[in-house]
């Protein structure tokens, strides 16, 4: 189990989202490398700044899951 994230059903089978929200990591993982302002991508998905760094600090310790989308 990860603090940061969690698999949720969607439409093409499970998806990771963060914990208690159903914002796909993915979608958040693009914006970052899209060079989206931390603030804006916070905002856009309704998340909170600390939930946000939550997530990407999961990522840089290499905690996320591989995507499945190919």
């Amino acid at each position: 189990m990860y603090p940061a994230a969690e698999s949720a059903p969607g439409e093409r089978g499970n998806i990771w989202v963060v914990r208690g929200t159903r914002v796909p990591l993915a979608n958040i993982f693009k914006r970052v490398a899209e060079g989206y302002p931390f603030l804006e991508i916070q905002e856009v998905f309704g998340l909170t700044l600390q939930q946000l760094m939550t997530i990407l600090q999961f990522a840089a310790e290499g905690a996320a899951p591989a995507s499945s989308d190919h």
